[in-house]
């Protein structure tokens, strides 16, 4: 079966994990191809706010100049659950040989 091409807009490195998991796994319904193109936009959302938080640090100071968790922490954190809940959804926190459907 073809490899199907990434959904338009995800970051080189979704598209490439996209690849990968459609090679070694059977991803061929229109459900499963939408979750893993809702995951890995997910994942982009993860890494442009982990990448924003290396940039910037963790903490940040209120306008009293008290310090709070940069608002990228809590997107990180919810875009990598959304990311995890699609592979589980998937079955591919498995090895591929396990993966059934």
């Amino acid at each position: 079966m073809a490899i199907p091409k990434p959904p338009a807009g995800l970051s080189p490195e979704a598209g490439k994990i996209w690849t990968k998991l459609h090679g070694e796994y059977e991803l061929g319904d229109i459900g499963a191809v939408q979750i893993l193109g809702a995951g890995l936009r997910a994942f982009d959302t993860m890494r442009q706010a982990e990448a924003l938080v290396a940039a910037e640090g963790v903490c940040t100071h209120d306008r009293y100049g008290s310090p709070k968790a940069h608002p990228a922490v809590d997107i990180a954190r919810t875009a990598r659950a959304q990311w995890l809940a699609a592979l589980r959804m998937l079955g591919l926190n498995r090895a591929p040989e396990e993966a059934g459907p």
